[in-house]
């Protein structure tokens, strides 16, 4: 495919200067969100925090971009994100679950881009019956009834 490439060099280009404006904290207006925008349909692109989280049941059912540390790398399908303190570096406060196809690998403390739509109660009986496959229900028991990301895209970021 001719030309796939380039846009693939300019995505992770933009994902890595999107996370250098957060790391620098440059970018952030005075409400302390670093790097955030708000599109005129409502949905949300900049740096997972504990506001977004405290914030996150007005983004259900809207695609949001977010950038952030893998806290928790579940299982290949399943993986946790945390948020980070005002320098955009140190993973802080509460985690939320990503829920993607298992194609990209991610590890521990990996900074991603991930995009998806938010969903309002992870049930792992749902989930088991859309992917038409059985889960660890042990390993994703904590995340019952809690808000997630149904990921289209992560993007493992340079750093």
């Amino acid at each position: 495919m001719a030309g796939s490439g380039s846009a693939f060099s300019v995505s992770r280009a933009v994902a890595a200067g999107a996370l250098a404006c957060v790391a620098l904290t440059a970018c952030g207006g005075s409400g302390g969100g670093g790097g955030v925008t708000e599109d005129p349909d409502g949905s949300f692109s900049g740096v997972y925090s504990q506001q977004f989280h405290d914030d996150i049941d007005g983004y259900t059912g809207q695609e949001v971009t977010l950038t952030s540390q893998v806290r928790d790398n579940i299982t290949p399908m399943f993986f946790a994100i945390g948020g980070t303190d005002d320098s955009g570096t140190d993973v802080t406060g509460d985690a939320l679950l990503v829920v993607h196809d298992g194609e990209v690998v991610v590890t521990d403390g990996a900074a991603v881009e991930v995009t998806g739509t938010v969903q309002e109660s992870f049930d792992v009986s749902a989930v088991e019956e859309e992917l038409g496959t059985e889960l660890n229900l042990s390993a994703l028991e904590n995340w019952e009834g809690a808000a997630y990301v149904d990921a289209d895209d992560v993007q493992v970021l340079d750093t």
